[in-house]
């Protein structure tokens, strides 16, 4: 059953207008994961591990666990691992940055379970860089602390994914970053991932810990599900059910988005408190809370609420968001609340120095989803039957030998075999001096994983490393290509109906011109869909303006979208985004962009956009987590050159003293609204000119008192006035279709009413 469907007995019935739901859900299952074994694969049993439940397979674990560096793969076939003492997963000189690791099972038939000490830890981990745990149970059997006990003094973990993964019955917690760590659990992604009877589902405390990103995901009958302190997070498309203090506890140093969760009988939903960390909660349902003050407490930095429903309130309850700050700055619309309670502990849009700003009605309703609804699903897809480029077809990896035609020979046997066959390339360096040529559909094109199978581009310098045309239901996956010039993946479209998805892809990154590499699209049209779930380096989309285009996982490098086709109407969607460097987000010729969790540090520049005279007008929504500007490269935040129609960039916290800089110019119209922004220790240093304006709306300035001259006019005041209040509702609307795309493409077994 996917995505847990609930039955129409367990999701409401109506009385006298209150909305009551049942007690509980049922209890999701972790999906089976059929792989066909690889030829890399270092296999635990291979070790001696029986995975009968009964052996003591500790030892044999570990040995695996002690073969692990760049490039290995350890794997666990289905069975029951019984384990007795921590488990260490480390580098293997004891010094090194770990990076480019597989760490796999098949989900629900593969479980390991806790049977050592009272309060011990189950698996000790050095951070993992640019790696992936897939598909394992770790039970703590209500003996053990911690599940993952995330302790790093080599890695900065950064681009590290665990998916389809169970953490259950550990007293203090199933993930826990140690605050002691030297290097942090940074741009780390839980997807798919199930967190049931923990003390506390996943804990990172210190500061950067940053960009930690759930999505898919279930917290059960835990004491609180996510605990941030200093760090920030991104949490999408999760349930919470039975938290006995609170789902999400939320005290970040950077901004935080909580989008389309749902929340049934915990304490309380969303505890958010940091005077400089904005907020965003979207499209959330949320029934059955126990704490009477609030499913929702705000204190601090400007915060955003909307398309939210709150029902079965607590007898006593007083409101279904408690405003705590008397200095609060909160933008909402569209929230609604079953029961006789306000929406708000705050009687007026005017209280002490709290301001309530509500936004119009959009022209789209936006997600609506049941309480009950739950994301984690036990039906994924996986790569069939497999196709080995170095076993079966002769490739060296000796990153001399051209490997081209080998690899090519396991595409085409994977595509003519399709039910899902896979070509796989081994972890190894493989020199490519021919352009590897994809097309068709049911099949998978991968390796071992970023910074694990590395193909070496090694023909014409302006060469294409992987060409794909009129994909259908083509995946390529895991795979390291990074070259300086020319392209690595170039899809092109030549008016059929497409889809594809590039998912753990690691490619060339660069920040200046001339932009090499990178994945590039060009000339897709309102029959493509391009999925792009997780990849690091440059994005480059080229008149595709009527595709839809979703990224839900993307680090590092810029992202341009362009071309001058003045056909549009398509969708260009960013989820959750990281980068740094110069210029990192470029929209030329007045394309329209609508990113939903974007990180910014260290950069020179950040958003430039541009258009021409007969550009059709744009639309760019955006909010963040962090825009920071090195001071030694610092220009500008946000700079336009001619780009006409409208820009919204907030909620998002402006970041470093010189992180102020706003700079639009333009004989065209432009509206730039700045909204629910904190500017912390930052100076606003806006130069508009032509036809450009720029607005102000639920913005706040903290630590700036050194930076602005006590006599100088207040910048960061409310400057929108009421007759462009419509601007926010149409940003509104954008990520309204963001998240409606979102669960169609990515989770197509969730019911929206």
């Amino acid at each position: 059953m996917s995505h847990m469907s609930c039955p129409l007995a367990l999701i409401a019935c109506l009385t006298l207008g209150t909305v009551v739901f049942a007690a509980s859900t049922p209890v999701p299952r972790l999906p089976a994961l059929h792989w066909e074994p690889r030829s890399d694969w270092i296999s635990v049993k291979a070790q001696g591990a029986a995975g009968d439940g009964v052996a003591d397979d500790t030892g044999a674990i570990q040995e695996a666990f002690d073969q692990i560096k760049r490039g290995v793969t350890i794997y666990f076939p289905p069975g029951t691992y019984r384990v007795t003492k921590t488990l260490i997963v480390d580098s293997p000189d004891k010094k090194s940055a770990l990076y480019g690791v597989l760490v796999v099972g098949h989900g629900r038939d593969t479980r390991l379970v806790w049977d050592g000490n009272e309060g011990g830890t189950f698996l000790r981990e050095e951070g993992m860089g640019y790696s992936r745990w897939v598909g394992l149970e770790l039970d703590g059997a209500g003996k053990a602390a911690v599940g993952a006990h995330h302790y790093s003094n080599y890695t900065f973990e950064t681009v590290h994914r665990k998916q389809h993964m169970a953490f259950r019955n550990f007293t203090k917690y199933g993930v826990y970053a140690d605050p002691q760590d030297k290097f942090a659990m940074a741009e780390t992604s839980f997807e798919n991932c199930l967190f049931e009877k923990c003390g506390t589902g996943v804990s990172f405390v210190q500061f950067n810990d940053y960009d930690e990103t759930f999505d898919g995901c279930e917290f059960r009958d835990c004491g609180t599900g996510i605990e941030c302190r200093h760090g920030n997070f991104y949490a999408r498309n999760c349930h919470f059910e039975g938290s006995t203090v609170v789902d999400m506890l939320s005290q970040p140093e950077h901004g935080c988005t909580v989008r389309r969760c749902t929340s049934l009988g915990s304490n309380q939903f969303l505890r958010q408190a940091n005077a400089v960390a904005t907020m965003v909660v979207e499209g959330c349902a949320v029934a059955g809370w126990k704490d009477p003050a609030g499913a929702l407490s705000f204190s601090g930095a400007p915060a955003l609420v909307f398309d939210c429903n709150f029902s079965d309130p607590p007898a006593g309850a007083k409101c279904a968001i408690n405003v705590q700050s008397r200095e609060q700055k909160l933008l909402h619309s569209q929230n609604t609340v079953a029961g006789d309670i306000p929406l708000f502990n705050v009687e007026t849009q005017e209280w002490a120095n709290v301001r309530l700003y509500e936004i119009p009605a959009g022209e789209r309703k936006g997600v609506v989803l049941a309480p009950t609804q739950q994301f984690l699903t036990d039906q994924v897809a996986i790569p069939g039957q497999v196709f080995d480029a170095k076993r079966d077809f002769g490739a060296k990896a000796d990153n001399a030998t051209d490997d081209a035609a080998a690899i090519q020979a396991a595409i085409d046997a994977a595509r003519a075999a399709g039910k899902g066959a896979v070509a796989y390339v081994p972890a190894g360096e493989y020199a490519v001096k021919q352009t590897l040529k994809l097309s068709g559909g049911g099949y998978y094109f991968g390796g071992a994983g970023m910074l694990s199978t590395r193909l070496h581009w090694q023909g014409a310098e302006d060469g294409v490393t992987i060409a794909v045309e009129d994909p259908d239901r083509l995946t390529i996956e895991h795979l390291d290509l990074q070259k300086k010039s020319g392209i690595d993946v170039l899809q092109t479209g030549t008016g059929k109906p497409s889809q594809v998805t590039y998912d753990g892809l690691f490619v060339s990154r660069p920040n200046a011109e001339p932009y090499g590499g990178g994945i590039c699209l060009q000339g897709l049209d309102e029959q493509a869909t391009v999925r792009i779930p997780c990849a690091a380096g440059l994005l480059r989309f080229t008149d595709c303006a009527r595709a839809t285009i979703l990224v839900p996982l993307s680090y590092y490098g810029a992202l341009i979208v362009e071309g001058k086709d003045r056909a549009r109407g398509g969708l260009t969607g960013i989820l959750s985004r990281f980068s740094g460097g110069p210029y990192n987000v470029l929209v030329r010729d007045n394309h329209s962009l609508v990113m939903s969790d974007y990180y910014s540090e260290s950069s020179g520049n950040i958003f430039l956009f541009e258009g021409g005279p007969d550009d059709p007008p744009g639309r760019i929504t955006i909010q963040g987590a962090k825009l920071h500007l090195r001071d030694e490269l610092a220009t500008n935040v946000l700079e336009t050159r001619g780009y006409a129609g409208q820009v919204v960039l907030g909620p998002d916290q402006f970041n470093a003293p010189k992180s102020g800089g706003v700079k639009l110019e333009g004989e065209r119209p432009l509206d730039v609204v700045l909204a629910g922004c904190c500017f912390y220790h930052v100076l606003l240093r806006p130069q508009v000119t032509g036809n450009a304006h720029l607005y102000l709306l639920g913005d706040l300035a903290v630590a700036v008192k050194d930076l602005v001259p006590a006599d100088a006019p207040n910048l960061y005041a409310d400057s929108l006035p009421p007759e462009k209040l419509p601007l926010l509702a149409g940003a509104l609307d954008d990520l309204r279709r963001l998240g409606e795309a979102d669960l169609r493409v990515n989770h197509p077994g969730v019911v929206q009413e």
